[in-house]
C-alpha cells in the first residue's frame, strides 16, 4: 500500500511541477517566517479562500510536503517527508493557518540553490490535488 501511495504522489508530482499554482495565490499561501532553528526552516500556511480545502497529512498542521532545488533546467523534486502510514485528508479551514518546520534539502549537490517547499492541496475531499509552493529560499 505505501509503494502505491509513493507511486501516486510521486506521479502527481512530476506531472504538477509545470502545473503548481505559484506562492501570490490568493488561495493558499506557504511564506516563511525567516525563522532558522538548527537546519530546520519554519513557514506558515494559510488558506486564504473561503472555502475549505483538504491536504494529506497526519492531523492538523501536519502534512505531506515535498521540496524541490532549482537546477540548471528548472525547479528539480529533491526531497520528500511523508511514509503513508497514517496519511489521511485534514480540512483546512478558510482563515486558517498552521506552521510547520522544514529540513532545507542537505545533498552536496543542493545545498547551496534555491530550495522551495510544495503542498497538494485539494478543493474538495476527493478532488484532484494541485500543488502550491512555497517562495524560494537559499
Amino acid at each position: 500500500m505505501t509503494k502505491y501511495i509513493y507511486l501516486l504522489l510521486v506521479t502527481i508530482f512530476l506531472f504538477s511541477c509545470k502545473n503548481g499554482v505559484a506562492p501570490t495565490s490568493d488561495s493558499i499561501q506557504i511564506m516563511p517566517t525567516g525563522k532558522i532553528e538548527g537546519e530546520k526552516f519554519e513557514f506558515v500556511v494559510r488558506n486564504n479562500s473561503s472555502s475549505p480545502v483538504w491536504y494529506n497529512g497526519y492531523g492538523k498542521g501536519s502534512p505531506i510536503y515535498i521540496t524541490s532545488v532549482l537546477s540548471d533546467t528548472g525547479w528539480a523534486f529533491s526531497s520528500y517527508a511523508w511514509c503513508g502510514t497514517g496519511v489521511m485528508d485534514v480540512k483546512f479551514e478558510p482563515n486558517e493557518a498552521f506552521k510547520i518546520a522544514i529540513s532545507k534539502p542537505n545533498n552536496n549537490k543542493d545545498w547551496n540553490k534555491k530550495w522551495r517547499v510544495s503542498l497538494f492541496i485539494k478543493k474538495d475531499k476527493n478532488g484532484e490535488a494541485k500543488e502550491y509552493w512555497s517562495l524560494p529560499l537559499r
